[in-house]
């Protein structure tokens, strides 16, 4: 079931654009998505604020490398940011690194700024971060820029084999 805001207004011109990625996967996982269009944001703070969710609610979706052709997912709370020590030890390795740009491309086939765990080109094991986990709801990416995909947080690691764990710190830039 697919919710949204992001269809109305989508036609322009005689052309309708696509759904972003996360609404075929989401269905495909039988997990119920809010698609919403807010269009570019300057920070989390204010895309949070365009969704109308709570604060720390927004999450980005990060691809961390663990080793050659080895990567998983890690999905971080706005204002949070990972550990990098907390990962190697949940992961059980000595070395992690972020995706390159062009890693980021061939594995998942977004770019930066759009990458969803919903819809990407590889199938990978998803860690969501306890933070967001305390979360009814969480919105994170959906594939298109400016877009957020809604979700029940426990429905989302249900449907994504997501582990909860204590990966982050705050982010205090």
């Amino acid at each position: 079931m697919c919710a949204n805001n992001f269809f109305d207004g989508l036609v322009r011109g005689s052309a309708a654009m696509d759904a972003p990625p996360a609404v075929a996967a989401a269905a495909a996982l039988d997990l119920a998505v809010e698609i919403s269009d807010v269009g570019p944001s300057r920070s989390m703070e204010e895309h949070e604020a365009k969704l109308g969710v709570a604060p720390g609610s927004l999450c980005k979706t990060l691809l961390v490398r663990r080793g050659e052709g080895d990567y998983v997912f890690v999905v971080v709370s706005g204002g949070r940011k990972m550990d990098w020590k907390k990962v190697r030890d949940v992961l059980g390795v000595d070395r992690a690194s972020m995706a390159t740009r062009e890693q980021l491309l061939d594995v998942t086939g977004f770019v930066p700024g759009t990458v969803t765990v919903l819809g990407s080109a590889t199938t990978l094991p998803v860690i969501l971060d306890a933070v967001a986990a305390e979360f009814d709801r969480i919105a994170v990416g959906s594939g298109s820029p400016g877009v957020s995909a809604l979700v029940d947080t426990a429905a989302f690691v249900a449907a994504t084999a997501a582990t909860v764990e204590d990966v982050t710190v705050p982010d205090d830039r």
